[in-house]
C-alpha cells in the first residue's frame, strides 16, 4: 500500500486580513471607473466610523472575517484614523485590531501561517525540531514546528520583547543558526508585525484633498475645540512647573507639539508603548485652580476629541 502526501496549498482568505489585500485590487471587484472616493460616497464610510468609536470606547468589535466587504471597511477606517492625525488613537487602533485579527490567526493552517508570515515580511519555516525535557521528575515531549533565521528573528522582535519577555533569545531554542518557535508564538510575532503594518498604511495616507462627507465624519468625531484651561495656560507670560507639564502633556496628547514647548518635557511625556501620560481631569484642573469654566466634561481632552472620548 503506498500513501501520497500532499501538502496543503495556501488558500488566504483576504477578508480576515484587509491589511494584505491592495485597495486598488479590490476595487476592480465593482468594475471599471469605480474609484476610492466613490466607496467614500457610499455605506462603507459609516461602518468604519462605527467600528471606530467601539474600538476607542473599548466597546466588542467583531472580526473582520464577520464584516461584509472587510477591505473597504478597513480602507475606510484607516482614512479616518490618518485624518484625525493623532498618534495615540492610531496606535490604538493598530493594537487592538491586530489582536482581534490574531485570534483568526492561531485557527490557520501551518501553510496560511507562512504565507501571511511570507507577505509581512517574516522569514518563517516548517521546521519541525522535537526534543524531551524532564518537568518535575516526568519526561515531556516538545514540538516546535517552526523556524526563523537567527538573524531575521533579532530584526523582527525588536519591539516585542520589550513587552514580551518571552521572545528574549535567551528564552529561544536556537540551533544551526534559526531560532525554533511554536504556533501560539509565531501568531504572536504576525500579530506584532500586523500592528506596526496598520500604522505604517495610516501614517503613509497622504490627500491631496479631502472629501466633504470624510472631513465631515472627522470633525464630527474629534469636535477640535480646546478646552478654556487650556486656551489661559497659553495666554499665560509666565507659566509654573505644573503649569508647563500639563501644557506639554495636553499638547501630546493632541498632537500639537509646537517648537515653544520644553523639548525635555515633550520627550518625557510622550511615553512609550509600556506608559502614556494623559491630561488631568477637570476635577484635579478644579484643585489646583486652573478650571476657568464649566464644561460639562470630565476630561479636558473630551472637548477636542468631542464624541469620541465621551
Amino acid at each position: 500500500m503506498y500513501f501520497i502526501i500532499v501538502n496543503e496549498v495556501p488558500t488566504i482568505d483576504f477578508s480576515k486580513y484587509p491589511f494584505l489585500k491592495d485597495i486598488g485590487e479590490e476595487l476592480k471587484k465593482f468594475g471599471g471607473g469605480v474609484t476610492l472616493n466613490d466607496i467614500l460616497e457610499s455605506k462603507y464610510l459609516e461602518v468604519a466610523k462605527e467600528r471606530l468609536e467601539k474600538i476607542i470606547k473599548d466597546e466588542k468589535v467583531e472580526s473582520f472575517s464577520n464584516v461584509r466587504n472587510s477591505v473597504l471597511v478597513f480602507y475606510s477606517l484607516i482614512l479616518i484614523v490618518a485624518l484625525l492625525n493623532n498618534r495615540s488613537i492610531t496606535e490604538n487602533i493598530a493594537k487592538k485590531e491586530s489582536k482581534l485579527i490574531e485570534s483568526d490567526l492561531i485557527k490557520e493552517n501551518p501553510e496560511n501561517l507562512l504565507e501571511i508570515g511570507k507577505l509581512l515580511g517574516v522569514n518563517v519555516s516548517k521546521d519541525e525540531l522535537k526534543f524531551s525535557i524532564k518537568d518535575k521528575g516526568k519526561e515531556r515531549n516538545i514540538i516546535l514546528p517552526f523556524s526563523i533565521p537567527l538573524t531575521d528573528y533579532l530584526f523582527h522582535i525588536r519591539e516585542i520583547k520589550r513587552i514580551n519577555e518571552n521572545f528574549k533569545l535567551n528564552k529561544r531554542i536556537v540551533t544551526n543558526g534559526k531560532v525554533y518557535i511554536n504556533k501560539a508564538d509565531l501568531t504572536r510575532l504576525l500579530r506584532e508585525k500586523i500592528r506596526l503594518k496598520i500604522i505604517e498604511l495610516i501614517n503613509s495616507i497622504k490627500l491631496p484633498s479631502v472629501p466633504d462627507n470624510l472631513k465631515k465624519i472627522a470633525d464630527e468625531l474629534r469636535g477640535r475645540k480646546t478646552p478654556p484651561c487650556i486656551v489661559e495656560l497659553r495666554k499665560k507670560k509666565e507659566l509654573t512647573d505644573e503649569e508647563k507639564r500639563i501644557l506639554v502633556v495636553y499638547s501630546v496628547n493632541v498632537n500639537e507639539v509646537t517648537d515653544e514647548l520644553d523639548k525635555e518635557l515633550v520627550a518625557k511625556f510622550r511615553g512609550n508603548r509600556r506608559e502614556r501620560y494623559i491630561v488631568y481631569s477637570c476635577e484635579i484642573m478644579k484643585k489646583l485652580n486652573l478650571c476657568v469654566a464649566e464644561c460639562g466634561v470630565k476630561n479636558p481632552l473630551e472637548l477636542y476629541y468631542g464624541r469620541l472620548l465621551s
